[in-house]
C-alpha cells in the first residue's frame, strides 16, 4: 500500500446500522424491511449517497472510507454503482460505532498518518447543505491548531426531542469565525421531558454525532 504524505481531508462514513427504530414506518412505506440509510425520502439520492456527495465536498473523492454490514451490499450496490466511491469496507457484523470508526481509521493512518478525519453517520438529514458543509470546513480548519482535541458538531435545539442525545456544554474554548468552540461537560443520551427541559434551558445542544480530529488523535484513545 503506497502512502500519501498530503496533509488533507479524509472522511469516514459509518454505513452499518440496521435502523430499527425507522423500521416499522420503511416496511409499511416500502412493504419491505431496508436500512434508512439506502432509503430516498427526498429527491432521487439515498441518505447515504447525500453523506457521500457531503464528503467529497471537504476532501478528495479517493479520501474517504465507507464501513458497510457486509449483509447489506445488494443496497449498497445501487448506491456506489459509476459513481467515486472510494473505499468500502466490508464489517461481518455490527459491533457499534467504536468499532465502526477504528476499523476504517486502520485503512486512514496507514495511508496518511498527518491526516484530518470527519466522521459522518450516513443516516442524517442535513438542510441547508451549504451551511453545513461550511461548519464542517471550519472545523476541520480549526482542529489544526486544536490538535488534541475532538471536536463534535452540535445542533441549538428547536424544540424538546426525546430521542436525540444532547451535549451538556461548558466554557468557551475559542471562536472560529461565527462558530462558538465550547468543551462538552457530559452527554445525556435519550432523555426523559424533564431532562430534556433542563438540558434546553442550560443551553445543551444536539449531538450530531458529526467528528473532527487528526487522525493519531482518535488513534491514542484505543
Amino acid at each position: 500500500m503506497r502512502a500519501s504524505h498530503s496533509n488533507g481531508v479524509w472522511s469516514i462514513i459509518l454505513a452499518g446500522g440496521e435502523g430499527e427504530r425507522t423500521r416499522p414506518f420503511i416496511q409499511e412505506w416500502l412493504g419491505c424491511a431496508k436500512p434508512k440509510q439506502y432509503c430516498t425520502f427526498v429527491g432521487n439520492r439515498s441518505m447515504l449517497r447525500h453523506t457521500l456527495d457531503r464528503a467529497d465536498r471537504l476532501g478528495m473523492p479517493h479520501q474517504k472510507v465507507t464501513v458497510l454490514a457486509e449483509h447489506h451490499l445488494p443496497y449498497a450496490r445501487e448506491t456506489f454503482n459509476k459513481q467515486k466511491a472510494g473505499e468500502i469496507i466490508l464489517q461481518p457484523q455490527n459491533c457499534d460505532t467504536a468499532a465502526g470508526i477504528f476499523l476504517p481509521l486502520t485503512y486512514v493512518r496507514a495511508r496518511d498518518p498527518n491526516a484530518t478525519v470527519v466522521i459522518f453517520p450516513s443516516d442524517h438529514f442535513v438542510f441547508p447543505e451549504d451551511r453545513f458543509v461550511e461548519t464542517v470546513r471550519r472545523a476541520t480548519r480549526a482542529i489544526r491548531v486544536l490538535q488534541d482535541r475532538i471536536l463534535l458538531l452540535g445542533v441549538r435545539p428547536t424544540h424538546l426531542e426525546l430521542d436525540y442525545g444532547w451535549l451538556n456544554v461548558g466554557e468557551i474554548l475559542g471562536w472560529n469565525g461565527s462558530s462558538c468552540l465550547r468543551h462538552v461537560e457530559s452527554f445525556i443520551e435519550k432523555p426523559s421531558p424533564l431532562e430534556a427541559v433542563q438540558a434546553m434551558s442550560n443551553g445543551a445542544l444536539w449531538n450530531t454525532l458529526v467528528m473532527v480530529a487528526k487522525v493519531n488523535t482518535l488513534w491514542s484513545l484505543v
